[in-house]
């Protein structure tokens, strides 16, 4: 951990509690995890259309959008909290997410249901793809799921409502009023 300076342990009226790095060596593994599981299914699958795992992240991005709006009309206080998500293409952090500082419990309650129905909706293409497809289905909802739990397993202490999550560009901070 490298020092911080008085200046960013301190945003507003909030302090600095933790800040953590993702790790050179966990960004590659996260990513080469997708290239072999889709290596490996088309060997083995040669059929396995490429459309399936694509549809599956959008779809996961979709209903990640759904339930981030969701949860901000659910209670009146987190109202504004929909508007500080954006799309971010920046690895890993792809998909719906915060760019701005959010509540921990709401960006833990927001990934918890986000994936919770993105498992169920990948559940439900077992009706209509090859098993296989459906497989790499869930497996790309999962691999999308992965930085956001990872991000909560980090910071499990923190669970009350004073508790700030910051993302910049490689890193994500806790802070607390």
């Amino acid at each position: 951990m490298s020092a911080t300076s008085a200046a960013e342990k301190v945003i507003y009226q909030y302090t600095l509690v933790k800040k953590v790095r993702p790790k050179p060596f966990w960004l590659i593994s996260h990513g080469s995890c997708l290239l072999l599981f889709g290596i490996v299914s088309g060997a083995f699958v040669p059929s396995l259309n490429w459309v399936v795992p694509i549809a599956a992240v959008l779809l996961y991005m979709a209903i990640e959008f759904i339930v981030v709006c969701a949860l901000s009309w659910s209670r009146p206080e987190w109202s504004v909290y929909s508007s500080r998500y954006r799309w971010t293409g920046s690895f890993p952090w792809i998909g719906y997410f915060p760019v701005q500082a959010v509540p921990l419990r709401y960006f833990r309650i927001s990934s918890i249901h986000t994936m919770w129905i993105g498992c169920s909706a990948a559940g439900l293409y077992f009706a209509w793809l090859h098993d296989s497809g459906a497989l790499y289905a869930a497996f790309a909802v999962l691999w999308t799921a992965v930085p956001r739990v990872w991000i909560i397993a980090a910071f499990r202490t923190g669970s009350r409502d004073e508790f700030l999550i910051r993302f910049q560009d490689k890193e994500f901070s806790l802070y607390v009023s």
